[in-house]
């Protein structure tokens, strides 16, 4: 009986092979090549691809194996293997001092060896006083982060207190870090002009937040208060201070754009707020 002949498993041509078959081949993804679909069989470039891989694979482990060879013979602790290792090196330089002290005497032995521990010393000082001025640098940000974070607490807390209304803090905190603040030695906020102590009415005890509120910022922003006037209308003038032209017995679109042309439009916005309108409104706040 004749032996037929084999079915390719990769051809360029489906005519090369039985017409019974050619359901069962499928071109590849870069065209102009039939594969057959059988199960379990890898392409012959993927195998080649494996052995050549397996083969580098052996290699490897035989070198990585000849190394263990050699490593198991020296010792199996690498701990006292270390330790080995480094009085090796000591007694490497014992035998190069001793070299050089034969050579050029023994001041020059000292010299070099002086200069060497020198040079590796100021490496370290000098990594060492990088980190320590970073370390530093960090610590004083934070510092200040800190004060400022307990200096605008007491500002906000004295101005709410005061009668600030809430959407004003921004623009007083702001108002307030022009004004100097800092914290004195017992952590309690002082202002500072000129490099002197503002002092309170009294004229013996630091200005406080509470009375910096109360007082200065209302004389010089009333805007920033819950006002009442006539019929419980908020943000009206107060007596002695700037008009609001915001409110509604004193609107007016003149002095509103002198305002904000003036103070910005920050403080126009608040004042504008503490009248019950807005720096867009068209029209004066309707009557409580």
């Amino acid at each position: 009986m004749s032996t037929p002949n084999p079915i390719p498993y990769v051809t360029d041509s489906l005519e090369k092979v039985p017409e019974s078959v050619r359901p069962y081949f499928v071109e590849t993804d870069d065209g102009g090549v039939f594969r057959l679909l059988v199960d379990g069989v890898a392409p012959k470039e993927k195998f080649e691809e494996f052995r050549s891989n397996n083969t580098d694979l052996n290699k490897r482990l035989a070198e990585a194996e000849r190394q263990m060879t050699v490593y198991r013979a020296l010792n199996e602790d690498p701990d006292k293997l270390k330790q080995d290792y480094d009085r090796l090196l000591k007694l490497e330089q014992r035998f190069k001092d001793k070299e050089l002290i034969e050579k050029e005497g023994f001041e020059k032995a000292v010299e070099q060896r002086t200069s060497e521990m020198k040079s590796a010393s100021e490496g370290q000082i000098r990594a060492l006083s990088e980190a320590l001025n970073k370390r530093e640098a960090e610590l004083q940000t934070a510092i200040r982060e800190n004060e400022q974070i307990i200096i605008s607490r007491a500002i906000t807390d004295a101005s709410l207190a005061a009668g600030v209304v809430p959407g004003a803090i921004p623009d007083v905190l702001d108002r307030g870090a022009r004004d100097g603040w800092v914290l004195n030695d017992k952590k309690q906020p002082i202002m500072m002009r000129n490099g002197e102590v503002v002092f309170g009415e009294n004229g013996v005890d630091p200005l406080t937040p509470r009375e910096w509120a109360s007082r200065t910022l209302r004389d010089s922003a009333p805007w920033f208060f819950n006002q009442a006037s006539g019929t419980g209308a908020t943000g009206s003038n107060v007596a002695g201070g700037p008009v609001n032209p915001w409110t509604r017995e004193n609107w007016n679109l003149t002095k509103q754009g002198e305002y904000m042309q003036k103070e910005g439009m920050a403080k126009a916005e608040a004042m504008a707020r503490a009248a019950g309108s807005s720096i867009t409104a068209i029209h004066p706040p309707k009557a409580a």
